[in-house]
């Protein structure tokens, strides 16, 4: 029998208003735990995310958010980011902001160790953060992207909210 991996879970959140509102940031240690989760590949586990969090969403009578591209080719590059820097911190959520052509967004972020993190436990993560928690249940948000990416023993995680018409 396979003996567990310890991994550390760490997670943080931004949102960002027009009209000049500075970004709030916090973070959220979660302590260690035995990984469970198979290596799943990175496309794969950012579309489950997206599914989860879909979940969670429906669960307290909001609308799912839609995948697009912007928001996703955003998270992509700044969880590539993280893990070449091995460097754990958001994003300029301003220049998210000006590429999607909105006024409105979030992201949140995590970092893993060990073996793949399944989505239901990089969500489960977040909702046990009020920030990311906040950010997720946002019914303003109408959009989402997810970016995840391995560097080393570890994986970044980062998911854009937008609000689009």
């Amino acid at each position: 029998m396979a003996a567990a991996l310890a991994t550390t879970v760490v997670v943080a959140t931004q949102t960002l208003a027009a009209a000049g509102a500075a970004g709030a940031v916090t973070a959220t240690a979660v302590a260690p735990r035995a990984a469970t989760a198979r290596a799943v590949a990175e496309v794969d586990l950012q579309r489950a995310v997206v599914r989860v969090t879909n979940r969670r969403r429906a669960a307290h009578g909001l609308p799912p958010l839609k995948a697009r591209r912007c928001p996703r080719d955003f998270a992509v590059r700044h969880s590539t980011r993280m893990a070449t820097r091995e460097r754990f911190g958001h994003s300029n959520l301003k220049r998210l902001l000006d590429r999607c052509a909105t006024r409105h967004g979030a992201e949140n972020i995590a970092r893993f160790g060990g073996r793949a993190p399944t989505a239901r436990a990089v969500v489960r993560a977040w909702m046990r953060s009020p920030g990311h928690r906040a950010n997720i249940l946002d019914r303003s948000m109408t959009h989402v992207g997810v970016g995840v990416v391995r560097g080393g023993d570890r994986w970044y995680v980062t998911q854009s909210f937008l609000e689009l018409p």
